[in-house]
C-alpha cells in the first residue's frame, strides 16, 4: 500500500537542541514528527528485503514498543498499523505505516506530506537510512564541545554512573568524525545545524531547516517559543483551528527556547576539564566551526578511553546485525 509522504531526518548529537527542533516542526499541521524510538532499525535487517508482511511481524514491532518502554509515552493506532502493515510492499512502506500510527488521529493522518523522525544514534546509520528512504534529507545537529560535555554530565539521572569529562569527549569526537563523514559523503543531503545558531537565531535558521527539508515555514512554528515577542501579535491572526493545535495538540513539545544553555558551561567545567576537552575534540570541533584553542599544560594522555568509546561506538554501529535473541540477553543484563 503506497503512502505518499516524505520522509526527513534530525540526526546529530544528543543534548544538541535535537527535542528542540523537533517541537519547533511538530507545529506544523502538514509535519508529523517521531521521537526518539527504536523501531526504525531493529528489524532492519530480517525485514529490509521483505516485500510482504504477517500480523507477526506487525506484532514484533509492537513488542519493540512494550520492551523500551514508550507506549506509555505515546498512542499507537493498532488497527491502523495492522490494516495498512500488511498490505506494504517494502519495508519503508511498513515504517512509515508504523510512523504515522503514532500520536495521530485518522483526521489529522490526512493532512500529513513530511514524517520527520529524530533520533541523534541514526548519525551511525544515514546510509542505511538513505537506502530505506533514497529522497531523505538529514539535518545534523551539532554544539560547542565545552556545553556538549558540561550537558551530558548534568543529564546523568541520580543513581545513574556518571561518566567523566574525557568518556563525553571522546564520544563528542566520534560524533563529530561521523557527522564530517556523512558531510563528504551524503553532500548536499546533509544540513549542518550550530545549537547556539538553533536557540539565538530561531526565526532564520529554522526557515533554513525548512527549505532544506521542503518544508514550508509557518509562524506559528515560533507561537509560545519565547524567542521573539513580535510573534504574541502573529498569533492573533491564527484561526482558531490553528491556535488549538498550537496550544493543545502539542502541549507537551511547546517549552520555550532556551537561550542560557548556550554558555551553561562556564563557570562548571574546570580548567583541568577544558584541558581535556581540547585536548581531545579540538580538531574535529575545529571542522565543525567550533575554534578552541590550546590551553596551558595540556599534557594529557587519554588513550584507554578513547579506547573504550571507540569499542562502545564499534558495537552500537554492528548492534543491529547481531540475532535478536541475543540483544535481548545483553539488553537484560545492562
Amino acid at each position: 500500500m503506497k503512502i505518499k509522504v516524505q520522509v526527513q531526518q534530525i540526526i546529530g548529537m544528543g543534548r544538541s537542541g535535537t527535542t528542540l527542533l523537533l517541537s519547533l516542526l511538530s507545529r506544523s499541521a502538514s509535519t508529523h514528527v517521531v521521537p526518539e524510538l527504536p523501531i526504525t532499525l531493529y528489524n532492519y535487517h530480517a525485514f529490509r528485503k521483505k516485500n510482504s508482511f504477517t500480523e507477526g511481524d506487525i506484532d514484533s514491532i509492537l513488542e519493540i514498543g512494550n520492551k523500551f518502554k514508550f507506549a506509555g509515552k505515546l498512542t499507537v493506532d493498532v488497527d491502523y498499523l495492522k490494516m495498512v502493515g500488511v498490505k506494504s510492499k517494502s519495508y519503508t512502506e511498513l515504517l512509515i505505516a508504523s510512523y504515522l500510527s503514532l500520536n495521530l488521529s485518522s483526521e489529522a493522518r490526512k493532512e500529513v506530506k513530511q514524517i520527520v523522525v529524530k533520533n541523534p544514534t541514526h548519525t551511525f546509520y544515514a546510509r542505511q537510512l538513505q537506502q530505506l528512504f533514497p529522497d531523505t534529507k538529514f539535518v545534523v545537529l551539532v554544539r560547542h564541545p565545552f556545553a556538549y560535555v558540561n550537558s551530558c554530565i548534568e543529564s546523568v539521572e541520580i543513581g545513574k554512573k556518571k561518566e567523566g569529562v574525557e568518556f563525553y569527549s571522546a564520544v563528542y569526537h566520534n560524533y563529530a568524525t561521523e557527522i564530517l563523514s556523512l558531510l563528504k559523503e551524503l553532500k548536499d543531503t546533509v544540513l549542518i545545524v550550530k545549537y547556539e545558531d538553533l536557540v539565538t537565531e530561531t526565526r532564520v535558521t529554522l526557515q533554513q531547516i525548512c527549505a532544506h527539508l521542503s518544508i514550508p515555514f509557518e509562524e506559528e512554528m515560533l507561537v509560545n517559543s519565547g524567542i521573539n515577542l513580535s510573534i504574541q501579535h502573529n498569533y492573533e491572526q491564527l484561526t482558531e483551528h490553528q491556535k488549538e493545535r498550537v496550544l493543545t495538540k502539542f502541549s507537551a513539545l511547546s517549552a520555550p527556547v532556551n537561550t542560557s544553555r548556550v554558555l551553561s558551561w562556564q563557570g562548571k567545567l574546570s580548567e583541568r576539564d577544558c584541558q581535556v576537552i581540547v585536548r581531545i575534540s579540538k580538531n574535529a570541533a575545529a571542522k565543525l566551526g567550533y575554534d578552541i584553542s590550546p590551553l596551558p599544560n595540556d599534557k594529557f594522555g587519554f588513550l584507554l578511553v578513547r579506547l573504550k568509546v571507540k569499542l562502545y561506538f564499534l558495537l552500537a554501529r554492528y548492534f543491529f546485525r547481531i540475532p535478536i535473541f541475543i540483544r535481548e540477553i545483553w539488553r537484560k543484563n545492562i
